[in-house]
């Protein structure tokens, strides 16, 4: 199996999160990965998230942002800027084999730290327990708690949100960089996407 890259777009949040749902529709016996930015600033949020909640909590915050889109995936609002990366993986399950889909999150992210520290970024994977994240999260801000195995810097900021979502025959992840991209980011992370799912 190989990874597919399917570009970088700058688009409306509407139209990114248009954009993954018609990936995920498309069948295909390889993974796929596509970048994108946002034209605006803008909200996303999880799918098991309710809206009303999200709008009150976001213009607490910022009550410039008028758009707001759910995604396919779970997790916690996010607040996109222009400036602000993010990426989606969609992924055969058969990748899985008899893997946890926790087993799976670890591996992505290791994947992940690895890109950053080719780029020259100092980060880890969080160790946060169970009891600790949900201590920890205290609003529904996706960048406010880093949960077990996604990447933090020094002082445990996180640097990376992944979110996911299984269907019958898929994988999803959408993340987000917290961080300015670092120079070549995309490239090595390519790089190191196609070694991993080489098979």
């Amino acid at each position: 199996m190989k990874i597919v890259h399917q570009g970088y777009d700058v688009l409306s949040a509407s139209d990114n999160m248009q954009r993954d749902f018609s990936l995920i529709s498309e069948m295909s016996d390889d993974a796929k990965i596509r970048f994108y930015s946002w034209k605006n600033k803008c909200v996303t949020y999880g799918y098991n998230q309710i809206e009303d909640n999200v709008k009150s909590l976001v213009n607490k915050v910022d009550s410039s942002i008028n758009e707001f889109v759910r995604r396919p995936t779970g997790g916690g609002l996010i607040i996109h800027t222009p400036d602000t990366l993010s990426w989606t993986l969609i992924i055969p399950l058969t990748v899985l084999k008899n893997d946890s889909l926790l087993s799976f999150y670890y591996e992505l992210s290791s994947v992940y730290a690895e890109a950053l520290s080719d780029c020259g970024i100092n980060c880890s994977l969080s160790k946060a327990t169970r009891d600790e994240y949900r201590e920890k999260r205290i609003n529904d801000i996706c960048k406010e708690y880093p949960a077990k195995y996604e990447i933090v810097d020094e002082n445990g900021k996180k640097v990376i949100g992944s979110a996911q979502k299984k269907t019958k025959d898929l994988l999803i992840q959408q993340n987000n960089l917290f961080i300015n991209e670092p120079c070549g980011f995309r490239e090595k992370l390519l790089q190191a996407l196609s070694e991993y799912f080489i098979v």
